[in-house]
C-alpha cells in the first residue's frame, strides 16, 4: 500500500489543550489530549512529517546527550498496559453487556546520572481509552467522547540519591500506594478500591512532593505532601512504610485529606496490610484493615473495613478469591460485603487472559459498586442495591528500553 493510500485511510490527529476536571472525581488540572477529525491528504502528510521529525530529533538529541561526559549516562524507556474486557454488569435491577478499557496507559521513564551517587529521574504517564469513548475508563476519563488519551496518571520529576533516597514532585499516588499492597483484582471488577475508595479518598493527587527512602534491612518509608490539593483546597499528606522480604511483607499507611472549612474535620484513613507468598510461589495469602475518620466530609462518619484473600497456581495460571467487609458509619445501614473470584491465565509473562466475577451486598443506605475502581464502564449503584459483574478480559504489558 502506497503512502497516499495509507494517508487517505487515516484521520488527522490535532493536538490541543483540554481541561480534565476529575481524577476519580475529585481533582482538576490541565493536560493534553488528542481529538480525531477528518482532514485532507496534504494536511495528514504534513502532520505525519512533523511528528516524524519531532520524534526523530528528540531521539537523536537524547542519544547525543548520552554521549556527553559532562551529563553522564542517560536512560529512557517506554512502557504501557493494554487492558480490555467484555463485561456483563448488573446494578441490582437491570443488567447490560459492555466492552471496557480499564486503566490502559502509556508512559515514558528515564533519568540522567549526574555522578556516581546522584541522578535526575522523570516519569510521564497518561491514561488510554482503547474503546475511544474518552471517559469512564478507570483512569478518570477525559472531557468528551472519541478520545484515546484520557487522564494524566503518576507523572513527576526529581532527584535520586543512592544513599539518601528519592525526592520528586508532580502528580503522585496516595490511596493507590497501599490499596494495591495485596489486591488480587487490581483494575479488574472486584478491585479492593471499590471498598476502600468508596468514600472519596484520593487515588492520586496533583501538585505533590514525595520522598522515598532507600530500603534498609527490609524497611522503607515514603511521605507525600500536597499543599492546597485537598477538598476545598485543604492540604493533603500521607505516610507509608513497609517491612519484609520476598515472602512476607507488612505495610502501614496514614492519609490525611484536609478540609478548607474549619467546621468540617479532615478526612483521614489508617491502614495495615500484609501478604505472604510461598517459597515456590504457588500460592499467596494476604489482607488488610482500614479505619476511616470523617468520611465523605461528614464529622464522625467513621468506618472500619477488612479484606482477606488468597491465590493458588492452577495450570498455567492462578485461581484467586478476595472478600471484603465494611461496617456502618455514622448513618445506620451504610455497611457492605464484597466478594470476587477469578482465574488468570498467563500466555506469556506479558500477556494474561482472565475470567472474573464480583458481587456486593449493600445495606440499606450503602452504594458500593462491583466494578468501579480502576475498571472501565463503571455503573452507578442506588442505595441498598446489590450489584454484580462478570468479566472476560485481556491484559498486555510492555516495557522497552529506548536508550541504555
Amino acid at each position: 500500500m502506497g503512502f497516499a493510500a495509507v494517508t487517505e485511510a487515516l484521520p488527522l490527529l490535532n493536538l490541543r489543550y483540554v481541561i480534565c476536571n476529575r481524577c476519580h472525581g475529585y481533582n482538576t488540572y490541565n493536560t493534553f489530549s488528542f481529538t480525531i477529525e477528518r482532514a485532507s491528504i496534504s494536511d495528514i502528510r504534513f502532520t505525519m512529517r512533523v511528528l516524524t521529525v519531532a520524534i526523530g530529533s528528540a531521539l537523536l538529541f537524547a542519544q547525543s546527550v548520552s554521549n556527553a561526559d559532562v551529563l553522564g549516562k542517560i536512560s529512557l524507556s517506554i512502557y504501557g498496559v493494554s487492558h480490555v474486557s467484555a463485561d456483563l454488569n448488573n446494578d441490582g435491577d437491570t443488567q447490560d453487556p459492555t466492552v471496557a478499557s480499564s486503566s490502559s496507559r502509556i508512559g515514558f521513564r528515564g533519568g540522567i546520572d549526574l555522578n556516581d551517587d546522584l541522578s535526575i529521574v522523570a516519569q510521564y504517564e497518561n491514561g488510554l481509552d482503547l474503546t475511544a469513548r474518552g471517559k469512564n475508563d478507570g483512569n478518570g476519563g477525559a472531557s468528551s467522547d472519541a478520545r484515546l488519551f484520557t487522564m494524566v496518571r503518576e507523572s513527576f520529576a526529581g532527584l535520586r540519591h543512592k544513599r539518601f533516597g528519592e525526592l520528586v514532585a508532580g502528580r503522585i499516588a496516595v490511596l493507590n500506594q497501599y490499596v494495591y499492597d495485596y489486591n488480587l483484582f487490581a483494575d479488574q471488577i472486584g478491585d479492593l478500591g471499590n471498598l476502600w475508595g468508596n468514600h472519596r479518598l484520593f487515588s492520586r493527587i496533583n501538585g505533590a512532593i514525595q520522598y522515598t527512602s532507600q530500603t534498609f534491612s527490609g524497611f522503607d518509608i515514603r511521605g507525600v505532601i500536597a499543599p492546597g490539593s485537598g477538598e476545598g483546597n485543604g492540604d493533603v499528606y500521607m505516610f507509608t512504610g513497609h517491612y519484609g522480604g520476598r515472602r512476607v511483607v507488612v505495610g502501614i499507611a496514614y492519609l490525611n485529606q484536609g478540609q478548607a472549612i474549619e467546621e468540617i474535620a479532615d478526612h483521614q484513613s489508617f491502614a495495615v496490610t500484609t501478604r505472604y507468598i510461598s517459597g515456590n510461589g504457588k500460592y499467596s495469602l494476604g489482607g488488610g484493615y482500614q479505619r476511616e475518620f470523617n468520611a465523605s466530609s461528614i464529622n464522625g462518619n467513621d468506618f472500619n473495613s477488612v479484606t482477606v484473600g488468597g491465590s493458588g497456581r492452577l495450570g498455567s495460571g492462578k485461581f484467586k478469591i478476595q472478600l471484603g467487609w465494611m461496617d456502618d458509619g455514622l448513618i445506620a445501614g451504610s455497611g457492605a460485603v464484597t466478594w470476587a473470584a477469578g482465574y488468570d491465565y498467563n500466555f506469556r509473562k506479558d500477556t494474561t487472559i482472565y475470567l472474573a466475577y464480583s458481587g456486593v451486598s449493600n445495606d440499606n443506605t450503602a452504594s458500593v459498586s462491583a466494578n468501579n475502581y480502576g475498571h472501565g464502564q463503571a455503573i452507578s449503584v442506588a442505595a441498598g442495591k446489590d450489584p454484580w459483574s462478570i468479566s472476560i478480559g485481556l491484559v498486555y504489558i510492555f516495557d522497552v528500553d529506548l536508550l541504555p
